[in-house]
């Protein structure tokens, strides 16, 4: 049994590290390919809350991460490049297009990924430029998808091992306690590591092992939503008063966001299990619905965002375009 549990241990451990190896490497390799040219895009296309909405998107797209969007909206509202809403704007659609990383992440091994690992070695070695970066960023990807299934299979273990059939014996002092206490996990646990990624991947790895219910992970991904903004409130720390507003904004929009869509949480549950049987493929559709529909209803309601933002962080006028 002592050698069994130490495989699940170290299975768990080492896909973690394969799992954050590449997620490391896919954002580099993508951040490579779009160059400096991010932030001048971002600028110039920002000239409306819709099309700032859709910038954020895009950015948090291409280097597959909204911390990093959100950093660097932090930093352009604190060189006025863009304003306070623009800024707003902005990290809501970043939280759009943080779900494709999640969408990645919910790829079983079995979709195509020995097909996905050969692409990329020949890119590595034959391709040049940008055709290179592009197998460096499938090859991230791999180890995205491999690191996954190695940390589900060591978690399975670890749960049969350790005699926690139900992530509730060990998580949930009582069935009182409700959903509350994987949102403050996926909180907590988002707020150490900075990684939702990692956060929400755990979660569809616990939830393909039977260790969590669909509901169970669906609040942990809400709490990775709200965990994931302490790297943005750090970012702004020392910056102008705009660049601290546009902080403050994303904090009050994820924990306002979570509080309106908890009471949710079972429906959005049963729809996500309507679209498919997978339980991590349910959570991956759980966040994108909650964040699309949240980043939807809050540029509609942006000028409230922004004034709460003035008003919780007083010091400092918004931002301004500055002319180059």
């Amino acid at each position: 049994m002592a050698a069994g549990l130490l495989s699940s241990i170290t299975g768990s451990i080492a896909g973690a590290g394969l799992f954050l190896g590449g997620i490391f490497l896919l954002r580099r390799s993508l951040s490579r390919l779009t160059g400096p040219r991010l932030q001048a895009f971002l600028a110039r296309w920002a000239g409306t809350r819709w099309r700032a909405a859709a910038a954020g998107c895009l950015a948090a797209t291409a280097l597959q991460s909204s911390s990093l969007t959100n950093l660097l909206v932090v930093t352009m509202t604190h060189s006025r490049w863009i304003t306070l809403p623009q800024a707003i704007a902005m990290i809501l659609g970043a939280n759009v297009g943080t779900t494709t990383t999640v969408q990645l992440i919910a790829l079983s091994p079995e979709d195509g990924l020995p097909h996905l690992a050969g692409l990329a070695l020949v890119l590595v070695l034959v391709g040049r430029g940008p055709w290179r970066q592009a197998g460096f960023a499938l090859g991230g990807l791999v180890g995205v998808l491999a690191g996954i299934h190695l940390m589900g299979s060591g978690m399975a273990g670890l749960l049969e091992q350790t005699g926690m059939a139900r992530w509730d014996r060990w998580f949930r002092p009582s069935p009182a306690a409700g959903l509350w206490p994987s949102l403050a996990g996926g909180t907590a646990l988002t707020a150490i590591v900075q990684s939702s990624s990692l956060t929400i991947g755990m979660a569809m790895a616990l939830a393909r092992a039977g260790a969590l219910s669909a509901a169970e992970g669906i609040a942990f991904a809400l709490g990775a939503n709200v965990g994931t903004v302490g790297s943005t409130l750090l970012g702004a720390a020392g910056a102008s008063g705009p660049a601290r507003q546009a902080a403050v904004a994303d904090l009050l929009f994820n924990v306002l966001g979570v509080l309106a869509a908890w009471p949710f949480v079972s429906q959005l549950a049963t729809l996500a299990a309507a679209l498919t049987a997978d339980p991590g493929r349910q959570i991956a559709a759980a966040h994108a619905v909650f964040n699309v529909v949240s980043a939807a209803l809050g540029v509609v309601l942006l000028d409230g965002i922004v004034w709460l933002s003035r008003r919780a962080v007083p010091e400092g006028g918004p931002g301004r375009r500055r002319c180059l």
